[in-house]
């Protein structure tokens, strides 16, 4: 826990993001900052779109840069778990509580649907930052031959596994621990049914194929997937620390 510097608020914990780039010292207490930060310091190599993103402030007191809708909602349940009273913060609702409970059920019933637009003006502001989500539509076969496609996985995968760090929050020993399960699962515990379904492929054009030939192509296939390569123990994205090596790129720089 962490008591925050604006209005004294207990909360969960606090956050700090790098610049990645090794040279510099900065280190920012939300990811929009940081994106900004890099847009405009490193951008030299290529300008990379700007959009925008909102970005949250209490109604309530004077905290701002809460970064996502998420983090908001977890400040206002601090002010109401301190009794606090907490007006509404949609356009047009009059409606404030000082209890837990019954602002959610209002939030529920009145608000569950909702929309940027929906808050009231002092609550959500927007400003330019970089458009790091990338969106890779359907190749070709003769755009497959021009991309490297492990590649381009590899920092789709990147950019996910960061956006889970640093936006949702989850702990990166979690995000490590999952992936070594899902590696295990990709390259070991999946090979009996890949084979299985190898062999039935096999059987239904009535070719006969040697036991040994089944096991090798159904372990090439286990161990040569773009994502089991990736987060595999020795892989590039096993570790936050590797992982951190891929902002740069995610930015489009």
């Amino acid at each position: 826990m962490w008591q925050c510097k604006v209005c004294s608020l207990e909360l969960a914990s606090s956050h700090r993001y790098p610049c990645p780039y090794t040279d510099c010292p900065c280190t920012f207490d939300t990811w929009s900052k940081l994106l900004n930060h890099t847009y405009k310091s490193h951008s030299k190599q290529q300008t990379p779109k700007p959009v925008e993103v909102p970005t949250f402030q209490c109604h309530v007191c004077s905290c701002r840069e809460l970064a996502t809708e998420r983090d908001f909602f977890q400040h206002i349940n601090g002010h109401l778990r301190h009794d606090e009273t907490v007006p509404c913060m949609f356009l047009g609702c009059t409606f404030k509580t000082n209890i837990h409970s019954t602002f959610n059920t209002h939030k529920n019933r009145k608000h569950k649907e909702h929309t940027l637009k929906d808050f009231k003006a002092n609550v959500v502001s927007t400003s330019e930052s970089v458009d790091t989500d990338h969106e890779y539509q359907t190749l070709s076969c003769g755009d497959a031959a021009e991309i490297n496609l492990p590649n381009l996985i590899e920092e789709k995968i990147a950019g996910i596994l960061l956006k889970l760090e640093n936006i949702v929050h989850i702990p990166k020993a979690v995000i490590d621990e999952v992936l070594s399960e899902l590696h295990y699962i990709l390259s070991t515990a999946s090979l009996p049914v890949t084979k299985a379904i190898v062999s039935d492929v096999f059987q239904s054009h009535k070719l006969q194929v040697e036991e040994s030939v089944v096991d090798e192509l159904s372990t090439v296939l286990c161990k040569s997937n773009p994502l089991g390569i990736a987060i595999a123990k020795d892989g590039p994205l096993a570790t936050a620390y590797k992982r951190t090596q891929y902002i740069p790129l995610i930015l489009g720089f």
